[in-house]
């Protein structure tokens, strides 16, 4: 966004970033905190799991 608005000292375009690859084989882990030991369980669980992002 900062590009866009032509702030200064932006040193790259974002715009203008491509792809090198994308992930094969997406993975998803829950710590022991939510109980959730098996794909089975987490499938039949009757609250959502609640997941977060990590960058």
């Amino acid at each position: 966004m900062q590009a866009m608005e032509g702030r200064p000292g932006i040193k790259f375009d974002a715009r203008k970033f491509e792809w090198v690859g994308v992930p094969i084989h997406p993975a998803c882990a829950l710590t022991k905190a939510s109980g959730i030991t098996s794909l089975e369980q987490w499938t039949a669980a009757k609250e959502p799991v609640k997941l977060r992002a990590v960058t």
